[in-house]
């Protein structure tokens, strides 16, 4: 089964997430960042197709299966309950959320959704 993954962050994380996806030659889908100039470098280090304009774009993107969030932890919640909310599977980079009370929410949430969190 192929599964189109969406990085959300261009950071350093992000950056040793692609080449993971890479080194084992997994294609990367997609990938959203705030700041265009970066996305763009970043979809051409990795061979990323689909550069993202908003989490909206991805979100609404029914070929995106899942999302990995690579940005700052106090991000984390917002965006992954956006992602799950619309069937997307998400992996997040540590600290997952903020606190144990935004995870509860998150995997029941995810529960609701039949998605993977």
């Amino acid at each position: 089964m192929i599964v189109n993954w969406t990085i959300v962050g261009t950071g350093i994380i992000a950056h040793e997430m692609a080449t993971v996806f890479n080194k084992n030659d997994r294609e990367i889908y997609g990938v959203f960042g705030r700041n265009s100039k970066k996305v763009k470098q970043f979809a051409s280090d990795y061979g990323v197709v689909h550069q993202f304009n908003s989490l909206d774009d991805v979100f609404s993107d029914d070929n995106v299966d899942a999302v990995y969030i690579a940005t700052p932890h106090n991000t984390h919640f917002d965006i992954a309950k956006q992602a799950i909310e619309h069937g997307k599977h998400v992996l997040m980079e540590k600290a997952i959320t903020l606190n144990k009370s935004d995870l509860d929410q998150l995997e029941d949430l995810a529960q609701q959704h039949n998605v993977i969190m």
